[in-house]
């Protein structure tokens, strides 16, 4: 990003983005527990959510360093931010750059997944998946439907 948006005030922290896409799920500690049949909710996780959990963490850890009050808040805000629409459990849009690039890159990882359960799941032979999936579209897995690049 050298030289891009050079002028923009304040400046992109780019710590800030890597601190934020390391933490933005790190309520999931809190909000799932693995049993012998799986993930599931705790208690806290069906009740709070992994979103409001992990900003507590990152609170409790920053009691125990001296931080800056508006850096602490830039990165509770991308925690918060990170699913950017209330209907998917976001309580607050981004609002800064960082916020928003770390949405965005959360949000590629999610549909890259559906992608790879699409391909992964479906039996349809041929080139193309069917289109049962998320996306309700066929997918194109190569010219045989075989994985393997064409030569």
């Amino acid at each position: 990003m050298a030289g891009t948006m050079a002028d923009m005030q304040p400046p992109l922290n780019k710590e800030l983005v890597v601190a934020g896409a390391v933490l933005h799920d790190i309520g999931k500690v809190r909000e799932l527990q693995y049993g012998p049949t799986g993930p599931a909710s705790t208690p806290a996780g069906t009740l709070v959510g992994h979103i409001l959990q992990g900003r507590d963490m990152v609170r409790e850890a920053a009691g125990e360093i001296a931080i800056d009050a508006d850096l602490l808040l830039r990165l509770e805000h991308i925690i918060v931010a990170h699913q950017r629409l209330p209907e998917w459990g976001s309580p607050k849009e981004p609002m800064t750059p960082e916020a928003l690039l770390v949405h965005y890159a959360d949000d590629v990882d999610a549909k890259y997944h559906i992608m790879y359960r699409a391909l992964a799941e479906d039996s349809n032979p041929g080139p193309f998946t069917s289109n049962r999936n998320p996306w309700r579209q066929r997918v194109y897995r190569g010219p045989a439907g075989s994985g393997e690049p064409s030569e």
